[in-house]
């Protein structure tokens, strides 16, 4: 009886692994190459979401290029280049174009969806592309990574009352304080190295991030269990879909960004 949980916890080692290496080499070289891999996320995640919420043939078509434009364009704006404001333009004009064909709740959450893996691209890139962009981004890693690993631990560890029952069963209080703890120690020992930002700054800053990084995870789990799914897609080994992976980093990044941006670290 334990072959198969064992089997499956695994797959999902090797594919986190996997996974990490992928996004710690496409930091290090910046570039095109981490602008591909944040817009290839964005979009998967973005596609995800339409599907879960039951934008089917349309969004397997006209909705998925326009999504996939937007993106896409909406990365190259944000980098140095003479085309940025017609890129704004063209963005602008496709999104109109995607919500002028739906209507009512199903514009609403495909608009939802674009803003909110679009903003993240962008968040991403943009402290990428900063002044210490390299430990800016490897320190956000550390946040989302850490509060993930830390609330993992601690929940099984410790247990005690559900953080969301009605949404997600599995989580607990002390695995969000734990996750949130973990979280803000990993961002400090990267600081050390990295030399990104003032301690207690950098302190408050990513017990915020690693809050809204759990948030995120919430709010995607109360999406697929208003889908009825339980994973938002099958891409990934052990781990479902894209979605599932960066719930939490996409509302983090933006976080990180603002407060970035606001604290003069950028």
């Amino acid at each position: 009886m334990t072959a198969k949980p064992r089997s499956e916890l695994r797959l999902r080692v090797i594919s986190g692994v996997v996974l990490a290496g992928v996004a710690l080499a496409a930091t290090l070289a910046g570039g095109w190459l981490w602008v591909l891999l944040v817009g290839l996320g964005a979009f998967l995640a973005f596609r995800e979401w339409l599907a879960m919420t039951a934008i089917s043939a349309f969004a397997n078509r006209e909705l998925i290029a326009n999504g996939l434009m937007v993106l896409a364009l909406a990365c190259v704006a944000v980098l140095p280049s003479g085309v940025a404001g017609l890129a704004v333009l063209i963005c602008a004009a496709a999104l109109y174009t995607m919500l002028d064909r739906l209507h009512g709740p199903t514009a609403k959450s495909a608009g939802i969806a674009l803003l909110y893996c679009g903003l993240a691209a962008l968040a991403l890139i943009a402290l990428r592309v900063s002044e210490q962009g390299l430990a800016a981004v490897f320190i956000l890693f550390a946040i989302v990574w850490g509060t993930d690993i830390g609330a993992y631990f601690t929940g099984r560890a410790l247990g005690g009352p559900k953080l969301a029952p009605s949404i997600s069963p599995g989580k607990t209080q002390s695995g969000a304080a734990g996750g949130a703890a973990a979280g803000v120690i990993a961002a400090l020992c990267v600081n050390v190295w990295a030399v990104y930002a003032p301690a207690a700054g950098l302190a408050a800053a990513a017990l915020l991030a690693s809050v809204v990084a759990q948030c995120g995870d919430l709010f995607e789990s109360w999406l697929k269990r208003k889908a009825g799914v339980k994973d938002s897609g099958r891409i990934i080994p052990g781990h479902g879909g894209v979605f599932d992976r960066i719930d939490g980093l996409i509302p983090a990044a933006i976080t990180f960004f603002l407060i970035a941006a606001l604290a003069g670290w950028l």
